[in-house]
């Protein structure tokens, strides 16, 4: 019997995001866009799910291209040292900003 080391493949990954993207896409966009799109709100759902399909197709891609990498060490390889951390910095920071149940400024929306 062999031990894990906790790696997913990019399938698998795929599927772990596309629920929550869905939610998100389903039930958080159009309250967000609810006030401006009146009548036209049904479309909102489609371009959110459009949206998390190609982050969960891009997250799938990079994570073919870099197998043995963190997002953040692949950002580094992309970008550069500093660009990549700063970037890995921001990621870091928006999780904590939605995970801390933030609602979305009215001057965003």
């Amino acid at each position: 019997m062999t031990i894990e080391k906790g790696r997913i493949s990019a399938f698998q990954m795929g599927l772990l995001m596309l629920p929550t993207i869905l939610v998100t896409a389903l039930l958080l966009l159009p309250s967000l866009t609810s006030k401006h799109a009146g009548r036209d709100m049904w479309i909102s759902p489609v371009w959110g799910s459009a949206m998390g399909l190609l982050t969960v197709y891009t997250v799938c891609r990079l994570n073919k291209l870099y197998p043995k990498q963190t997002l953040i060490e692949y950002s580094e390889s992309i970008l550069g040292q500093i660009p990549g951390k700063i970037l890995g910095f921001c990621y870091v920071l928006y999780f904590l900003y939605v995970a801390q149940g933030v609602s979305c400024p009215a001057g965003l929306v």
